[in-house]
């Protein structure tokens, strides 16, 4: 799993980073190669009523083509980075239970049902009861 972590408007000390790649390593590593890419961007976003929001963005690029992104906000950062950890392990691991589309699908068609030849064929019904 490649991880790469941005910052924007906040300092991204060692500790921070650090953290960032501790959490989504723990959350994210059971997912094995499923997970090919990580990218995490922390950001610093001032609200309206004067107080200072950190915004964690988490973009997970799985192998199967899709695209996991989750957002979470805090006051502190290290919070909303272990959230937007959990959330991300949450919606992949949801993506997974989920049935394939049709078109992904292998195989005949819902409608289409194939038996197996077992050799040993089924006597006639008969048209009436017994």
């Amino acid at each position: 799993m490649k991880l790469e972590t941005l910052s924007r408007r906040t300092p991204l000390d060692d500790e921070l980073e650090h953290h960032v790649e501790r959490r989504l390593r723990f959350a994210l590593t059971r997912f094995g190669r499923r997970v090919r890419r990580v990218s995490v961007l922390v950001e610093d976003v001032n609200v309206p009523e004067g107080g200072t929001d950190v915004h964690c963005t988490v973009r997970v690029e799985l192998s199967s083509n899709g695209v996991v992104a989750v957002h979470e906000a805090n006051e502190d950062a290290f919070t909303a980075v272990t959230r937007a950890a959990e959330r991300a392990s949450r919606a992949i691991a949801r993506r997974r239970g989920r049935p394939r589309r049709r078109w992904e699908r292998s195989g005949p068609p819902s409608g289409d049902v194939h038996e197996p030849a077992t050799g040993v064929e089924s006597p006639p019904r008969s048209s009436h009861a017994h």
